[in-house]
């Protein structure tokens, strides 16, 4: 039997209240499915969360005697707790990594996906840089085709190479629509932490929308690289 499991990485002054019985908390997430608030019953609701995709899954394991372990589940979420007036560093790190992807795709390179900078150990740091190749999706060559209008197979592959020309134009414009959505996604994501530090109130309406427009786009993209 599996389980759904996530790592929850509180701040110093709330992973000592975690040693007292009494201590509970819970999640409330807004809109976005990906961020929300921090409510606990020791100290005071200032603290946010947001959720992360680990770059490497980690797998969770029991055992009742020590000798055979089982299998609970793929760990690959962690929900990281902050007070919005000290973020911690991986917030700063996600968003030069963030900068990093939004650079390569301008230069060609396909999207590693929206990670976790670092993994859960200290090799896994700036992981997914380590793990997924920056190379262009595809080669910018073209080989020649001899034309001749009485060879039908020299006929045929020009209508390849002019498919495939059309399909290409179609996966830089998706690229480009992508990595402006990102572009801005990753503004708005800002001023939502701004104003979340501020107190105000946050509409996420337009965040989630956003994240369904690059969802879509990325699904192009995938179905373009499939005709190549």
């Amino acid at each position: 039997m599996t389980q759904e499991q996530y790592v929850l990485e509180l701040p110093p002054e709330l992973t000592a209240k975690t040693e007292d019985p009494a201590f509970e908390f819970d999640l409330l997430f807004d809109e976005s499915g990906t961020s929300g608030r921090f409510i606990n019953n020791q100290t005071e609701d200032k603290y946010i969360f947001r959720t992360f995709t680990l770059p490497l899954v980690t797998e969770s394991f029991t055992s009742t005697s020590g000798d055979i372990f089982f299998k609970n589940a793929d760990v690959s979420q962690i929900i990281l707790v902050y007070d919005p007036l000290q973020p911690p560093q991986i917030l700063k790190d996600y968003e030069q990594y963030q900068q990093i992807q939004l650079y390569k795709m301008s230069r060609g390179a396909y999207p590693t996906g929206d990670v976790s900078p670092h993994g859960l150990t200290p090799p896994s740091k700036w992981a997914p840089l380590q793990l997924y190749p920056q190379f262009p999706v595809r080669p910018k060559f073209s080989k020649p085709v001899p034309v001749s209008e009485t060879t039908l197979g020299a006929t045929e592959d020009v209508k390849e190479d002019t498919n495939k020309t059309k399909v290409q134009q179609q996966l830089d414009d998706l690229q480009a629509k992508l990595l402006q959505q990102k572009e801005k996604l990753f503004q708005l994501e800002k001023s939502r932490d701004r104003a979340r530090a501020d107190g105000n109130l946050v509409d996420e309406n337009e965040i989630v929308a956003l994240q369904a427009e690059i969802e879509k786009t990325q699904s192009n993209i995938d179905k373009n690289l499939k005709l190549l």
